[in-house]
């Protein structure tokens, strides 16, 4: 805006004195050039007086206008200075008053401390930021109560000294309810003295914890790509390029991510460039693409099959994919050992049905043969009887054999360290094996507790062994460990059929022949064999898989031709002090006795059998074939029942739930059970006795003698 030119005031009286001396000025010379003039008829020299009035009259003039123009210039210039030195106060005032209204209005804290602490000056923005209601209610507080702590306020004077000025200087603050919250300053350090640091301020903490909530979304975003089990893609639509992909596809093909970066889908897809344009259009115009039975092709130039689903995106003005590649390898995988475990548990419920009859039979076949030999019989029907036990003790292997694949076997599990139940028979072991072979152990002396039967276990090595042996015939080197695993779920893909966990495993491997994967894909079967005919039975792996699968384990082979044979035996881990990990040996028990027993068999013959050898060694017997017909006995039954016999698998109500609705009412009963058959029934409590069928007359003596001498209760 132009200055005001107007004549300020006080400026009237010097211009007034200016117009008068002028007026002055020129009425003197007026006059002594008119006085001059009366002289012009004087001789020469007046002449030269006569010239003077002229020179009176100039000089008059000159001074009266010096005179004019310096009082005129005087008095202009101080016109001026009053004019501009009121504009000047009026700016400066409003100035002031913006400035005011700026420091009181803005949105952001604005303050003036000095270094020590002190609060010099801050607005109505700044208080509000901390918590305070006015600035009155700051003003008397230190600034360095505003920041988080003591050191995070000398940090701070640290950095401003060494910078002077900072830009953009995010930190934690603390409000006056102690809660702490972030700020964004720019603040600098004005020299002194005295010093003074001056600033402005804003709240960042919703800024901060997007921030965070945008770190932790990409971490988790980056988690899921990364931990994926199936294969995740992303392909420029225009160039086909691969712009990302995770790990799982990587392993998928066998590429690195920079080998990818640096390919397109025409390096990795099988089909021409044309069908895989074609595919590309039908993702463009449907906007998603799924090929459910599709290939990609390895870098090892093997072909992998994969369902393959791709969506369209759009990003940042250019259109890329995004895929999801599962691969059908494992699928197809998954549904081959389904259908193998549908067909083992079919073999494994035929061979258990054949096996418990057959038991039944064996259990007579022995009893009435031990019977014969008691009889004191000629020489001709000794020797028979005697080839009568041995084919039924033949018999009986197998039919135990069976047993354990079909995962019918009745178990007596302990808690137990598996080192020491392969230890028992390391010795058999080494006979087992022979010369040729070099056995070695290698076990973990910290090793995890498992819950399993220990005969089981151990049957478990030796079937292992005599394979392993007999696929070295040159000789070789069986070597035996046991180790602690845990298997996380990436760890899984490496260790089909098992599930995540804790194991002790038990690896036994050798330098054998080695087996192809069709061979491979029947090694559990009963009865297959690659050995010669006559020379084995097939069994021998059958009976491994039956027993780690009822004790809760997996088993898992690696094997190919020429470099030999590994097998991963996984038992779950226990807890708890171990038990000792053989049975204790029967001691030679008196056969008779004058107790009552009750006897409970379905099976007539095993029935009549056990019914007489009991009564021969002078029991009292009461006789049912149910479990309905012996509570239905007992109960009609005045006298003491000392012990009760009973079958574990009966029809209807089975054995255990037998003895556990006798045992409340007649608590010093003892209880023996025998079977040769297991379901969900079979796995007994610790301390059970039980007498496995078949058995002989000496054995069901003993044990029936050990139970009812044995003081107190025992678990039912």
């Amino acid at each position: 805006m132009p200055a005001d030119l107007s004549p300020p005031p006080g400026s009237r009286a010097p211009g007034a004195i200016a117009w008068i001396v002028l007026a002055l000025g020129i009425g003197l010379t007026g006059f002594l050039y008119f006085a001059a003039l009366r002289q012009a008829g004087a001789p020469v020299e007046a002449r030269v007086l006569q010239a003077r009035p002229l020179a009176i009259l100039c000089a008059g003039l000159l001074v009266s206008g010096l005179l004019f123009g310096i009082i005129w210039s005087l008095v202009f210039a101080r016109f001026r200075a009053l004019a501009v030195a009121r504009d000047m106060t009026a700016s400066l005032r409003a100035s002031e008053q913006r400035y005011g209204r700026l420091f009181e209005q803005s949105l952001a804290g604005i303050y003036r401390t000095t270094p020590e602490g002190q609060i010099l000056e801050c607005n109505e923005a700044f208080a509000r930021l901390y918590g305070y209601e006015s600035r009155q209610d700051l003003l008397d507080h230190s600034a360095v109560a505003l920041h988080e702590s003591a050191e995070s306020r000398q940090r701070f004077l640290e950095t401003l000294r060494e910078k002077g000025t900072l830009i953009a200087y995010e930190s934690r603050a603390r409000r006056k309810d102690g809660t702490l919250f972030w700020t964004l300053e720019h603040v600098s350090l004005l020299p002194g003295p005295p010093e003074v640091i001056e600033g402005t301020i804003v709240g960042i903490t919703m800024r901060k914890e997007a921030e965070e909530a945008l770190r932790l979304s990409r971490e988790r975003y980056r988690s899921v790509i990364e931990s994926s089990r199936d294969g995740l893609l992303f392909f420029d639509l225009a160039t086909r390029r691969v712009l990302e992909s995770n790990p799982a596809f990587q392993r998928m093909l066998g590429y690195s991510a920079e080998e990818l970066s640096a390919l397109s889908l025409y390096d990795f897809t099988p089909d021409d460039r044309a069908s895989v344009d074609a595919n590309i259009h039908r993702l463009v115009d449907q906007e998603t693409l799924t090929i459910p039975n599709g290939a990609f092709r390895r870098k090892d130039g093997k072909e992998v099959t994969v369902e393959f689903a791709a969506v369209l995106i759009e990003e940042s003005g250019r259109r890329i994919a995004f895929a999801v590649v599962h691969s059908l390898a494992e699928q197809r995988a998954l549904e081959e050992q389904l259908r193998q475990a549908q067909k083992m548990e079919a073999v494994g419920r035929l061979a258990g049905g054949v096996a418990h009859d057959f038991n039944n039979l064996l259990t007579a076949v022995l009893g009435y043969a031990d019977l014969l030999l008691d009889s004191d019989p000629s020489p001709e029907v000794k020797h028979s009887a005697n080839e009568i036990c041995k084919a039924a003790e033949r018999a009986a292997a197998l039919t135990k054999q069976l047993l354990a694949f079909s995962r019918k076997q009745v178990l007596q599990p302990k808690i137990l360290d598996l080192n020491e139940v392969l230890a028992e028979v390391d010795g058999m072991l080494r006979r087992t094996l022979g010369e040729d072979v070099t056995y070695e152990a290698e076990r973990d002396p910290h090793l995890w507790r498992v819950l399993g039967d220990p005969g089981q276990l151990q049957q478990v090595l030796l079937n292992l062994a005599v394979n392993a042996r007999d696929a070295m015939p040159d000789g070789g080197v069986l070597r035996v460990a046991t180790r602690n695993v845990s298997l996380e779920a990436a760890s899984l893909m490496e260790v089909p059929n098992v599930t995540e966990g804790d194991y002790v495993l038990l690896e036994v491997s050798d330098a054998g022949y080695g087996m192809d994967a069709e061979t491979l894909s029947h090694a559990f079967e009963p009865f297959f064999t690659t050995k010669e005919r006559g020379k084995g039975t097939g069994l021998g792996l059958s009976t491994v898989y039956g027993i780690v699968k009822q004790s809760g384990g997996y088993i898992h082979i690696e094997s190919e031709p020429g470099k030999g044979t590994r097998v991963l035996v996984y038992l779950a881990r226990a807890h708890g002090a171990a038990d000792s990990p053989s049975n204790a040996s029967l001691r030679a028990f008196p056969r008779e006795g004058t107790e009552t027993i009750l006897l409970v068999e379905d099976e007539e013959s095993v029935r009549h059998l056990t019914s007489l050898l009991l009564k021969r060694s002078g029991y009292r017997l009461l006789v049912a074939s149910t479990a309905e017909e012996a509570l239905e006995t007992a109960r009609g039954y005045a006298g003491q029942i000392d012990l009760l016999l009973t079958d574990v698998v009966l029809p209807g109500l089975n054995g255990r739930r037998l003895a556990n609705l006798l045992s409340p009412e007649r608590p010093s009963m003892k209880v023996v059970f025998a079977s040769g058959y297991f379901d969900e029934r079979g796995i007994l409590e610790p301390g059970s006795d039980f007498i496995q069928k078949p058995f002989n007359p000496e054995t069901l003596a003993r044990i029936i003698r050990r139970a009812l001498d044995r003081k107190g209760s025992q678990p039912a």
